[in-house]
């Protein structure tokens, strides 16, 4: 198990950002699309199961969120599957039901020994995503520490705390699937 710290933020000027990212000394990982499928048991909303398709890859993951000042602390269990279509049945008759999917294009960097990502998250617009991976034994000063390094990371892109968004991209889906039906 690995402890996740991060942030997200809104981006209102991608190009600013992208531009920040290299004038930093970013280093540039690669291009994406991630395909999310949320996945939970009827009634039990902490048995939420992620399954990301991510280019050719599998990853299934269950995450403890935790979200403090818009640091978000995830404690993730995480594995690969070969055969994707397989796991679905198996979730299906295991009781679980899709949620809610989210796509993600955009591009990876890595700055600070942090991960960035600068995603177009479909039907929410641009945000960008700044994390620290620690050990899933880390103490408090180490996670706090993560913390101020990711923020320090924003602040490197020029983008305020105030851009900081403590919600979920699930949950700011659910609102814009909400929105769509009346």
């Amino acid at each position: 198990m690995n402890l996740e710290v991060e942030l997200r933020a809104a981006v209102t000027d991608v190009a600013s950002v992208e531009e920040r990212l290299k004038a930093c000394g970013a280093e540039f990982i690669r291009n994406y699309t991630k395909i999310d499928e949320y996945y939970i048991l009827k009634n039990s909303p902490r048995t939420g199961v992620r399954v990301r398709m991510d280019n050719n890859s599998c990853v299934v993951t269950h995450k403890e969120k935790r979200i403090e000042a818009g640091i978000e602390r995830n404690a993730e269990r995480e594995f690969h599957v070969d055969n994707p279509a397989t796991f679905r049945y198996f979730l299906k008759i295991s009781g679980y039901r899709e949620q809610i999917r989210k796509q993600k294009n955009g591009s990876e960097w890595t700055l600070n020994e942090s991960t960035v990502e600068l995603s177009e998250v479909c039907g929410l617009g641009w945000y960008v995503e700044i994390e620290k991976i620690l050990p899933g034994d880390a103490d408090e000063f180490r996670v706090a520490e993560a913390g101020r390094s990711v923020k320090s990371v924003l602040a490197l892109l020029g983008i305020s705390d105030s851009a900081i968004e403590e919600r979920s991209y699930t949950s700011m889906l659910k609102t814009v699937v909400a929105g769509n039906k009346t």
